[in-house]
C-alpha cells in the first residue's frame, strides 16, 4: 500500500490543527507557516500557496520564507562555532532595538568584524527574520482570524529562540516537535479518507 501527499498538510495534521485559523509555523531549513482556512485564499504573493487541505472541507494558506535556517546556521558557523544557538539568539537580546540587515549570499567572514560589530550583525539579520515573522502572521490575518498557535523545527530547541518569537506573537503558542507528525497526519488523512468513502457507500 502506498499513501503520498503534501508533507506539510500530512506534519500539520499530525502536529494539532483542526479547525480553520490553526497555524503551525516550522523553524526548520525554511521558516513554513501552514494555516487552516475556511475559503480558498486569492490574491497570493510570491510566498504563498493556497490549496485544499487534506481533512474536511477546509483550505489552506501556506507561507514560506525559504532561507532562514540556512542563514541562521550561518551565522552560527561564522560566529559562534562553539557556542549554542542560544548565545547566537542573545546577541538580538543585547541589541533590540537594531535597524534589520538583510542577509548575505554568502558566508559571513568572522574576522572582518570586531567583536561588538559580529553582535550587531548577527542581531540586525535575526531581527529581519523577526520582522518577516511579523509580515507573514498579518498576511494570514488578512485571510483568517488566529486560533492555536503551534511551532516546530530544529529552532525551537533554543530557549531564547522561543522567548524571542514569544514576545513577536505576544499571544500562547504550544510546541510539538514530535519527529512523527507526518507519519501521524498521513494516518489521519487515510482514516478520513476512508471514512469518507464509507459514508458515500
Amino acid at each position: 500500500m502506498f499513501l503520498c501527499g503534501n508533507d506539510q498538510g500530512a506534519s500539520a495534521c499530525g502536529s494539532g490543527l483542526k479547525q480553520a485559523g490553526d497555524v503551525t509555523i516550522n523553524f526548520g531549513t525554511a521558516m513554513v507557516f501552514y494555516t487552516i482556512t475556511k475559503y480558498l485564499p486569492d490574491d497570493l504573493t510570491e510566498n504563498q500557496i493556497a490549496g485544499k487541505h487534506p481533512v474536511g472541507d477546509d483550505y489552506f494558506l501556506l507561507n514560506w520564507e525559504s532561507d532562514f535556517g540556512i542563514q541562521i546556521r550561518r551565522l552560527k558557523q561564522s560566529f559562534f562555532q562553539n557556542c549554542s544557538y542560544d548565545r547566537l539568539f542573545q546577541s538580538f537580546k543585547g541589541y533590540p532595538d537594531i535597524e534589520e540587515l538583510i542577509p548575505p549570499t554568502e558566508q559571513p567572514d568572522a574576522d572582518s568584524f570586531s567583536p561588538v560589530e559580529q553582535q550587531r550583525f548577527c542581531a540586525g539579520i535575526i531581527k529581519f527574520y523577526i520582522n518577516r515573522l511579523k509580515t507573514h502572521l498579518a498576511q494570514i490575518q488578512h485571510v483568517c482570524s488566529l486560533n492555536n498557535i503551534y511551532l516546530s523545527g530544529g529552532m525551537t530547541q533554543s530557549k531564547v529562540w522561543l522567548e524571542i518569537v514569544s514576545n513577536t506573537l505576544n499571544q500562547p503558542f504550544t510546541v510539538n516537535n514530535s519527529a512523527n507528525a507526518s507519519l501521524f497526519g498521513a494516518v489521519n488523512i487515510y482514516l478520513h479518507r476512508q471514512n469518507r468513502s464509507a459514508d458515500l457507500d
